[in-house]
């Protein structure tokens, strides 16, 4: 599958545009909409140059294709349009290793226990070592999100 039009609108408002690195909630050095990597695996780096309009467009283009094959990959069983778009922002939220371990969420989905999925989508990825492992509210935001898009279709941002 891919990703919507509408999910991918929804993902750029959350991230927002850079045209300069800056240092994320989770302390990461991140440039155009939420890209932590260029296409040949570099971190972004924040003494790393400002980029044009037209590369940040593509960078999140080229950027995008390895959190929709994993979503792919690690969803076993049939999958709605909304649900594969809740699962493609989490994976590109909480990145391709986080998601590709024994993700509880995607465990769940795999088994059919949507009340699993709900219990663990609102408290999978919230944290992050880089900031002391404490719920960061935009993640918690982000996972209520997701979670409206998987349960009701609503592509709202917070």
């Amino acid at each position: 599958m891919q990703p919507s039009q509408l999910v991918l609108n929804l993902l750029k408002s959350i991230e927002g545009k850079a045209l300069k690195p800056y240092l994320c909630s989770a302390k990461i050095p991140t440039i155009s909409y939420g890209v932590t990597n260029y296409e040949d695996g570099r971190a972004v780096k924040l003494s790393d140059p400002a980029i044009s309009e037209a590369r940040c467009e593509q960078l999140f283009i080229n950027t995008i294709q390895k959190y929709i094959d994993c979503v792919n990959k690690i969803i076993s069983k049939p999958i709605t349009q909304q649900q594969f778009d809740a699962f493609f922002l989490m994976c590109y939220n909480a990145g391709v290793g986080a998601f590709s371990r024994p993700a509880q969420v995607a465990k769940w989905f795999n088994l059919d226990d949507l009340v699993k999925v709900k219990e663990w989508w609102i408290k999978s990825f919230i944290t992050s070592s880089n900031t002391g492992d404490k719920p960061i509210p935009g993640l918690v935001n982000r996972r209520k999100c997701e979670w409206q898009i998987f349960e009701n279709g609503i592509y709202k941002k917070w």
